[in-house]
């Protein structure tokens, strides 16, 4: 999720707005904030169409902070890092430093689901009591899909008005503080975006191979597509430092509470590795790619889009889009990728006051589609 610019303490959700109902209306694209300071700038450190190039260093601005890529089919259309990855170090911003993704990380989670299923160890139609010691009253009718898609009804922990991102958490725990509230809906029958699902399946994917979740998305995914700087953020070497607004430190939060909804870091050419496995079948067969990218419910607050496997999916221009936004504290980042135009979009900053993402990908999009 997005930081939710209206509360005094940061959450480390993705994509929360603030109003709306109850403790707050998820939002998918949450509204910009203003970039207030200036960043040392850096060189390009790939050549790229000069029209690419400049047009899209300008639509940042001078007072972008993170990395960006834009790759076609695999080849390096524009790579170039902004600003500062530890500003009172010295360390720019380049394409191997390492960023928080937030909840670009729920599409890792997933995709360990899908693992799992296609090894036929689990199926996504399981109820998830099925893999629960306890199972809270009510959620019964709550299977594996319903978690994936945000249509359990399952309350958000971010949500809660006590939510406290600095002290530690078992999974355990953090579903025990939701797990008396009543579900406002028959599991499956509306969307609303929650944090406390994919802490869920990152629960299941432990339960059903016997390992960790880190040690199982690392033997799985990021081994096997050679992404050697992604992984389970534990205070990571090489990791940028996250600020709140200009230079200035964000809050502090400790990793193990975002756990499978937000809690992993990368890079942008690991996230390019990342985009062009999904287009063969090294983790799973083609009809789990297919599966991953056919949306499993229409998001309520973004007319004409879709949510499947842990990532948004709808339409730009008639081209079909798959994509996700991150946020957490110090950091907000954006990843899409554009099938048919084998097209990938990775932003990453570690602003958190960073103007809204998605829609300088779309004219990266767009840029890279016209030259």
């Amino acid at each position: 999720m997005r930081l939710a610019s209206c509360s005094p303490m940061v959450v480390v959700a993705l994509l929360v707005a603030c109003g709306g109902s109850e403790a707050g209306t998820p939002a998918l694209i949450p509204p910009p904030a203003p970039a207030t300071t200036s960043a040392p700038d850096q060189a390009s450190t790939t050549a790229g169409p000069l029209s690419l190039e400049g047009r899209l260093t300008e639509r940042l601005g001078p007072d972008f902070n993170g990395t960006v890529l834009v790759a076609r089919n695999g080849e390096i259309l524009f790579g170039r890092g902004f600003g500062m990855a530890d500003a009172a170090n010295g360390i720019p911003n380049d394409l191997e430093t390492r960023f928080r993704i937030g909840s670009i990380t729920k599409q890792f989670t997933a995709m360990g689901i899908l693992i799992l299923e296609s090894r036929g160890l689990l199926n996504s139609t399981d109820p998830v009591c099925d893999y629960l010691d306890e199972c809270p009253p009510g959620w019964e009718a709550i299977i594996l899909e319903h978690l994936i898609g945000h249509t359990s009804g399952v309350f958000g922990f971010t949500e809660l008005e006590d939510f406290d991102a600095t002290q530690p958490a078992t999974p355990a725990e953090t579903i025990e503080r939701v797990a008396g509230i009543p579900l406002p809906w028959e599991p499956g029958q509306n969307y609303r975006y929650s944090n406390s699902g994919y802490v869920l399946l990152g629960m299941v994917i432990e339960r059903v191979s016997g390992t960790s979740y880190e040690a199982f998305l690392e033997e799985n995914i990021f081994a096997p597509l050679g992404m050697e700087d992604t992984g389970y953020d534990h205070g990571t070497e090489g990791l940028a430092v996250g600020y709140r607004t200009g230079f200035e430190p964000a809050s502090f939060v400790d990793m193990s509470v975002p756990y499978a909804a937000g809690a992993l870091y990368s890079t942008v050419l690991d996230l390019l590795l990342w985009d062009e496995a999904l287009y063969t079948d090294k983790l799973v067969p083609t009809v789990y790619l297919e599966k991953r990218e056919t949306a499993l419910v229409s998001i309520t607050d973004r007319v004409g889009y879709g949510y499947g496997y842990g990532v948004a999916l709808g339409l730009e221009e008639g081209r079909r889009v798959v994509f996700h936004d991150g946020g957490i504290n110090g950091f907000y980042t954006h990843y899409s990728r554009y099938p048919d135009d084998l097209l990938c979009v990775v932003i990453l900053t570690n602003r958190e006051d960073s103007p809204s993402l998605d829609a300088v990908a779309s004219f990266a999009a767009d840029l890279a589609r016209a030259g």
